[in-house]
């Protein structure tokens, strides 16, 4: 349950220069959101019934007599023990359970009631793209991001082999560390003016 958290399910059609992913993070932020607010619910849910079981499943719990731990299962032990004082905190744990069960059971149908309405959104929405809305999204939102990934890891790996250099030079020259600040700076600017040059302001 937990890796399909936020997902946007194919529903059996894509588009390859927009992905459906792409456009719901432009224009469906909200509904995306609800809906991984419900994955959230539905996994915390998960996780109090793995608890209950592993809590409830030794010889002594209140799951111990039965041959399967399911909801018919569990309503027929509800039935055979109701009523009797002896048997009131396993009815609790029981109860316990199958409302957890109806709540997972619910919580699952409403969010496939809001993935579906959500790819129909999304599906809706391609036809009325305008030109100016399509460039916008493939430049800032698809092909911007990945740029500056690749000049960040590429200024990362270009530092990482400056510091190197430095300290070789220090070890092998004994260079001031004036001298080494004044070559630094000035690689760094040289470095900022070629990003400048393509469009990039670093901080």
């Amino acid at each position: 349950a937990g890796k399909d958290k936020g997902k946007t399910k194919d529903r059996g059609w894509t588009c390859d220069l927009i992905p459906k992913e792409l456009l719901v993070a432009t224009y469906f932020s909200i509904e995306k959101a609800v809906i991984e607010n419900k994955h959230a619910e539905l996994e915390a849910l998960q996780t109090r019934m793995t608890e209950l079981e592993e809590e409830q499943s030794g010889e002594d719990g209140a799951f111990a007599e039965l041959e399967k731990l399911n909801k018919a299962e569990v309503n027929k032990r509800i039935k055979e023990i109701k009523g009797k004082a002896d048997f009131k905190e396993e009815i609790n744990v029981l109860n316990e359970w199958i409302a957890l069960d109806t709540q997972q059971s619910e919580l699952r149908a409403n969010i496939k009631k809001l993935e579906d309405i959500l790819d129909k959104l999304a599906y809706e929405k391609y036809p009325h793209l305008t030109e100016g809305e399509i460039k916008s999204i493939l430049i800032d939102r698809k092909w911007m991001p990945v740029i500056e990934k690749t000049v960040k890891t590429e200024m990362n790996r270009i530092s990482q082999r400056l510091t190197g250099r430095v300290k070789e030079l220090i070890e092998r020259y004994n260079i001031t560390l004036p001298q080494l600040d004044e070559e630094i700076k000035s690689l760094e600017d040289k470095v900022n003016a070629h990003l400048k040059k393509m469009g990039f302001v670093w901080s």
